[in-house]
Parts: structure tokens; sequence; C-alpha cells
């Protein structure tokens, strides 16, 4: 059996694939909602909070710090999910038609490949 004949030929993705453009454009949005909700954050809390802080006295920095924290981790936990729907939709999927493995004969194949040793005369005088 010829070697050619064991891989499997895959054909060549269309030139204008709907899926990978549908992948794209989600990838796309959900990046840049990502980018709007830091800038909204950074344009909208941190100078109000830098004023308050200026303007306040040891309990309010305290609560101050504890909502700057509580506003990180929810922020990062939000990017991380952002980050895994990127991935999750950028990523190409599997084809959809089966494809069909073609097992050959290790055995038969191993014994084309022996190589006979030569005979020796057990007889010598």
């Amino acid at each position: 059996m010829p070697n050619a004949d064991c891989q499997l030929k895959k054909a060549k993705p269309p030139l204008f694939n709907r899926q990978r453009h549908a992948r794209i454009w989600i990838t796309l949005i959900i990046v840049l909602t990502a980018i709007s909700v830091i800038f909204l954050v950074c344009l909208k809390y941190l100078p109000r909070a830098a004023d308050a802080w200026n303007h306040a006295d040891m309990h309010g920095r305290k609560l101050l710090a504890l909502m700057a924290v509580l506003l990180v981790g929810v922020l990062l936990f939000f990017l991380l999910v952002m980050l895994g729907l990127a991935v999750r939709y950028s990523r190409p999927r599997k084809p959809t038609g089966k494809t069909v493995t073609r097992y050959i004969d290790a055995w038969a194949e191993s014994a084309k490949r022996m190589k006979t040793p030569p005979k020796e005369d057990n007889e010598q005088s």
C-alpha cells in the first residue's frame, strides 16, 4: 500500500467563510466592550475618588480604599470573562463532517520492511 493512500487530504477552506467573519466580528465586539468599560471606569470613577481622597478623613479613606479594591476585583473578573469569551469565539471550529480513519496492517507493513537474514550452514567440515 503506498504511503499516500494512508493520509487524508484536507479540502481548502473557501475564500469567504461566513462563520469566520462572524467570529472575527464577535471577538472585535468583545474586545471593544472590555476597552470601553475600562475607559469608563477611568473616566468616571478615578477623578471622583481622587477628589474624595483629598477631602476625606481616615475613616473615609479606608472606605475609599475598600471600594477601590472591590472595583478592581470586579473589573478583573469582568476582564477575565471577556478574555475567555474572546478566545472562545476567535478560535476556529472543528469541521462538521466526520473523517474516516484508514487503518493499515502494521504486521504486514513490518513484514514488507524486514530483511531476511542470510542462511548459515550448520554443517561445517
